[in-house]
């Protein structure tokens, strides 16, 4: 899988996380959040039908 970094931001703690991928194609991504000495990696399916 290849692939490349299309948004980086960096959130105070308790703040909501909030991002927008409309300007991006359909497909799959995989979101890492690091917190707390702990990283976590999600995978969104963006579907723009």
């Amino acid at each position: 899988m290849g692939g490349k970094r299309i948004l980086q931001k960096t959130y105070l703690a308790g703040e909501r996380i909030d991002f927008n991928l409309s300007d991006q194609v359909s497909g799959m991504y995989l979101v890492n959040v690091r917190a707390e000495n702990q990283v976590y990696v999600r995978k969104l399916i963006l579907n723009k039908e």
